[in-house]
């Protein structure tokens, strides 16, 4: 049964892990793959907010596109997206809910990594907000 599966990263090694489940299981289960990196664009001087911003996308666009590249490599098409949105949680879940995800899929801890966090307050906010199943890899 294909389904549609969505795949939020960020860089961090997490999320590096959490691809790597999906890129195997929707080889295995011919799914669909979107890869969806948010740059969230709150917290900047206005004045370097448009500057910053690019640099950051830059970043992102490259990200995916070497994700997307192993992803072919594997036999596994997949589609991939950059979106600036001021909160990574709702940009994933609004995005998934427009693509039609069956399935998100989030690292459980992003870049921040602290100890003292259960689980990262982006996966958290996907969690609470999400219209459909939200597997968290740890």
């Amino acid at each position: 049964m294909n389904q549609n599966i969505l795949v939020a990263v960020d860089g961090s090694n997490v999320s590096e892990k959490a691809f790597e489940y999906v890129l195997k299981r929707s080889k295995e289960l011919n799914d669909n793959l979107t890869i969806l990196k948010v740059v969230e664009s709150y917290g900047y001087p206005e004045k370097a907010t448009e500057e910053v911003l690019k640099g950051e996308i830059s970043q992102a666009e490259n990200l995916i596109r070497k994700l997307e590249e192993r992803a072919e490599k594997q036999g596994v098409k997949a589609e991939s997206e950059v979106i600036v949105e001021s909160n990574a949680a709702n940009g994933i879940v609004k995005y998934a809910k427009e693509k039609g995800s069956d399935l998100i899929v989030v690292g459980g801890q992003g870049k921040t990594d602290l100890e003292t966090v259960q689980l990262g307050s982006v996966s958290e906010g996907v969690v609470k907000r999400a219209g459909c199943p939200v597997l968290v890899y740890r």
